[in-house]
């Protein structure tokens, strides 16, 4: 039974608020969020980590008319990063007017651009070279950790958008990037980026860009089918009934990270490509808004006991935090 519907839970990522200040990263608990990978085996398959990370992680300086609308987080990519959160959701677009070098490729959530604050105090956009930087500097500083880099192209020309965000990680961090496969263990990737977008070269020479963890797959019809029904891990619905879906979910459909394991290895062709994202932020049909959408569903979470050697796969968050992170973090077997 558990067979059927593990292939679809092995990335459900569930998206959850947070609203909190920024907190010290020490811990009453043996390891640091800074490096709370070291603590894994070289061995373990990445896609078998529990592994907290931010939604719409670029959305944290938004124009102030796209406030309440498009702002998701509250912490810049190398705070979040230092809260132990490992795998980042980008979305990009590409822009006419540049000020420096590769700086055409600006961060977006849907139609709202991000920005960030520079050292002369300026607010400027955020661009995709400015976090590939942000990430390696990360990287370097703690080579125990990887991070997850999921890139989507948010407006105009999606094929253009993601063709640009290869050569950019190519140029600036082609040296520490791996290419995203169901079979890469953590030693594999340490001190690297994973990369979900990428391109290969077929046997002409003709560049193949593939632009999703899903690789090619369709994510609009799939939608996290377990067994004879779907779990619909919604984005557009109130707090009130996020929480019943992450409860339906926590409850149902459970397994330890050893039982994952084992069925993986069985079973590695079923393994498929796709996830779904559940945001608890929304801003139409009049439902709340990201941020009073954390005050409903960030204590249900902070809250919950979640089983320690339980799987839960990657986990996004809007509004993400020490505290939820090290929630997740916690529920590996850290050695």
């Amino acid at each position: 039974m558990i067979s059927n519907f593990f292939p679809f839970l092995y990335v459900l990522l569930i998206s959850i608020s947070c609203i909190r200040s920024l907190e010290p990263t020490q811990s009453k608990i043996s390891y640091s969020t800074l490096n709370w990978m070291s603590n894994i085996p070289n061995n373990k398959l990445i896609l078998l980590i529990n592994i907290p990370g931010a939604h719409d992680t670029a959305a944290n300086i938004m124009n102030p008319l796209a406030e309440d609308l498009a702002r998701t987080q509250n912490r810049t990519i190398p705070e979040l990063l230092k809260f132990g959160i490992r795998k980042l959701d980008i979305r990009v677009a590409l822009f006419d007017s540049i000020e420096k070098e590769d700086e055409d490729l600006h961060t977006c959530h849907g139609m709202f651009d991000c920005y960030y604050i520079d050292e002369y105090n300026t607010t400027r956009n955020l661009t995709y070279k400015h976090i590939l930087l942000d990430i390696k500097n990360f990287l370097e500083e703690y080579p125990t950790e990887t991070v997850i880099l999921w890139t989507q192209s948010e407006k105009g020309d999606s094929f253009e958008n993601i063709k640009r965000a290869v050569e950019l990680m190519e140029k600036y961090v082609g040296d520490i990037l791996v290419n995203f496969d169901k079979s890469l263990t953590l030693g594999e990737v340490r001190g690297k980026i994973v990369t979900t977008v990428y391109r290969t070269y077929d046997e002409h020479g003709e560049a193949i860009y593939h632009k999703g963890i899903d690789q090619g797959t369709d994510l609009e019809e799939i939608h996290m089918k377990f067994i004879d029904k779907y779990y619909y891990n919604s984005w557009d619905v109130t707090g009130e009934l996020k929480i019943e879906e992450v409860l339906e979910f926590f409850r149902t459909y459970n397994i330890t990270i050893k039982q994952a394991e084992e069925i993986f290895f069985k079973e590695i062709e079923k393994f498929p490509y796709y996830y779904s994202i559940a945001c608890t932020g929304q801003h139409v049909h009049l439902l709340p808004m990201p941020k009073q959408q954390a005050e409903i569903v960030n204590p249900f979470i902070l809250n919950y006991e979640f089983i320690k050697g339980n799987y839960y796969g990657w986990i996004e968050m809007d509004y993400a935090s020490l505290k939820l992170a090290k929630k997740f973090i916690d529920t590996n077997l850290l050695d």
